[in-house]
């Protein structure tokens, strides 16, 4: 069997999965949108937050330094590629926000004194604010198509075998990494446009941008091998450091705005945010074994 048909037949069994795994955990929790209140909310942005600090930082921005490590033990070298790649992400981010915030809406809170912050720092759960969802949804964007790469390093690197073991092992650990993501993609669509269809509408095609690039990274890096190994690190730098930015600006207000939480919510909110930040660490550290 050529490689050709190898790399077909694998990248729809891993396309599948990529689509339908994440999009069957939103569809599931569909059934239970309507009767989550305000406080449940507060619980998954801190959850979320947590995992995908780590997720940049530990995840992504290591990812890419173990990359470039595998090539080269220059150490100089990695560092100006890994902050290169850090330093791109948060211009790009920020060029974005600015964009987003500045240029195309107008300021939505007229008295700042009752928010104590410009909307540069605006509060995401103002549902009729939809410029969190932009950042939120281009920031995931950069990194599903850092992931659908990597998936497709993947296929490229089994070619000449269906699948292994191993492998699955490595892409059911990458799909508990998109589960997270696409839910909260999905629960902040739901905020903004009060449908679940519209919502698993733009989640599955989140996810199909996955596949897009997967089928790309399996069929074309035997093209860029040689360039690959500084070309990879600088865009898991890049994704990972908007990922970070996007994090602590559009995700960390969602539960430090509330200030009538009491002292035994509030605490129960730092556990939550501690339980995502020890899962995704021991997320990352699978997916690198």
């Amino acid at each position: 069997m050529s490689n050709e048909i190898i790399i077909t037949l694998n990248s729809l069994i891993i396309g599948s999965l990529v689509l339908f795994s994440p999009l069957l955990f939103c569809f599931i929790f569909s059934f239970f949108i309507n009767k989550v209140n305000k406080n449940f909310s507060i619980y998954v942005y801190s959850f979320i937050t947590g995992l995908m600090i780590i997720m940049s930082t530990f995840g992504l921005i290591r990812e890419g330094y173990d990359h470039m490590h595998e090539h080269t033990h220059d150490e100089w070298l990695i560092i100006v590629v890994i902050t290169l790649g850090v330093i791109i992400g948060l211009m790009l981010t920020v060029l974005l926000r600015y964009i987003v915030i500045i240029k195309s809406k107008k300021e939505i809170h007229h008295d700042h004194n009752h928010h104590n912050h410009s909307d540069i720092l605006y509060n995401i759960s103002d549902i009729e604010n939809k410029n969190s969802f932009w950042m939120i949804l281009s920031s995931l964007m950069g990194h599903k198509i850092i992931a659908g790469i990597s998936l497709g390093l993947l296929i490229y690197n089994s070619s000449s075998e269906i699948m292994s073991f191993n492998h699955l092992g490595l892409i059911l650990i990458s799909i508990l990494h998109m589960i997270p993501e696409s839910f909260i993609l999905f629960y902040k669509s739901y905020e903004i446009t009060k449908s679940k269809i519209k919502s698993l509408l733009i989640t599955a095609l989140s996810q199909i941008v996955i596949i897009i690039f997967m089928i790309i990274g399996a069929f074309a890096f035997y093209k860029i091998e040689d360039i690959a190994y500084w070309l990879m690190p600088i865009l898991f730098a890049i994704s990972g450091s908007s990922v970070l930015f996007v994090s602590i600006f559009d995700l960390v207000p969602e539960f430090i705005h509330n200030k009538n939480l009491s002292s035994k919510k509030w605490f129960s909110v730092i556990l939550v945010f501690c339980l995502g930040i020890v899962i995704s660490v021991v997320l990352s550290m699978i997916h690198k074994h």
